[in-house]
């Protein structure tokens, strides 16, 4: 399974037609509504839950007074929508780093950014993050699907569309990954852990885990969890439930 270890940016939505090169720097100066700001990095992930999304990001800024987000769907045939107004992110302040934003396209694929207000005005946008919406068929089990950034909380979730369903441990992150990888004779799907890139294979004709390769963390890092002993317990809870 690929390696998207977290360490690199995961889902910052690729620019729309050809690529341009980046403009040389000129000395115009920068935008009174944009102040000069370090970046600030968003992820976004979904815990099941119907019609919602969860945005996450960490910032070094300083003079927080709130924070906003907007968001565009994606449309058949690789289009987007326009972005929303900027909108608020109620009772936020220089402690808030993460918003439930709900009341969203069912099953759908959203590029989704923020930014924070300061005594100085707003600043630059985050990069833009990627967020799906969950979907299900009639049991209300939600499928893991590729590059789908998920966080456990003690529910079932479908390996994509296949007739096996796992239970992601409790704060543990995954992403959905593969679509028919080969491994030897086998043809895999699986999940790779958030945190380290450690990926778990699973042959989609027998629901068995066959493959799992434990990512060391760098020198100097810290993982903060036992991807084994996290892989266990989701290899532990599978079970077959053929797709209604």
């Amino acid at each position: 399974l690929v390696n998207h270890a977290p360490r690199f940016r995961l889902y910052e939505a690729e620019p729309e037609g050809e690529a341009t090169p980046a403009p040389t720097p000129t000395a115009t100066p920068t935008p009174a509504s944009e102040v000069d700001a370090p970046e600030v990095e968003l992820i976004v992930f979904t815990d099941g839950t119907p019609r919602e999304v969860i945005l996450e990001w960490t910032s070094a800024l300083a003079g927080v007074t709130g924070w906003q987000y907007r968001h565009r769907a994606h449309v058949l045939g690789g289009g987007r929508e326009p972005w929303t107004a900027w909108r608020d992110i109620p009772g936020s302040d220089a402690n808030t780093s993460s918003y439930r934003l709900s009341n969203i396209n069912d099953y759908g694929r959203h590029d989704i950014e923020v930014r924070a207000l300061t005594t100085n005005g707003p600043t630059a946008p985050s990069n833009i993050a990627e967020g799906n919406t969950p979907y299900f068929e009639s049991d209300g089990i939600p499928f893991l699907f590729p590059f789908l950034v998920v966080e456990g909380d003690g529910r079932e979730w479908r390996i994509q569309g296949l007739d096996w369903v796992v239970t992601i441990p409790v704060g543990m992150r995954v992403i959905g990954a593969g679509v028919g990888i080969s491994w030897g004779s086998r043809t895999l799907v699986g999940l790779i852990d958030f945190k380290t890139g450690s990926s778990l294979g699973m042959d989609i004709e027998t629901g068995e885990f066959v493959q799992r390769n434990i990512v060391t963390p760098l020198d100097g890092e810290e993982s903060g969890h036992d991807v084994e002993d996290l892989f266990d317990q989701i290899v532990a809870s599978k079970r077959e439930a053929p797709l209604p």
